[in-house]
């Protein structure tokens, strides 16, 4: 199917839901696209804070990782954890 051919299917569907009325179809067709570009909005912003906490929790875990290295190598205590 082509984009066009896929855009007239998509109003024919909208057109036949609201009983062939133009105007109904239409805001029907753009409160769909709002709910679903929050939606989108929503899942980006979700994993935009995924991607930040699981970087910086790599990032430390890394930073922790080169104090017990040098510790290690300089005869010191190590890093204890807390219980």
């Amino acid at each position: 199917m082509s984009a066009a051919s896929d855009i007239t299917a998509i109003a024919d569907a909208y057109l036949e839901a609201v009983g062939g009325d133009a105007a109904a179809a239409l805001h029907l067709a753009v409160s769909d696209l709002i709910d679903t570009t929050a939606e989108a909005d929503l899942r980006a912003r979700a994993l935009d804070q995924w991607v930040s906490r699981g970087y910086v929790q790599g990032r430390a875990a890394e930073r922790l990782q080169r104090i017990r290295q040098r510790q290690d190598e300089s005869g010191e205590a190590g890093v204890k954890a807390a219980s």
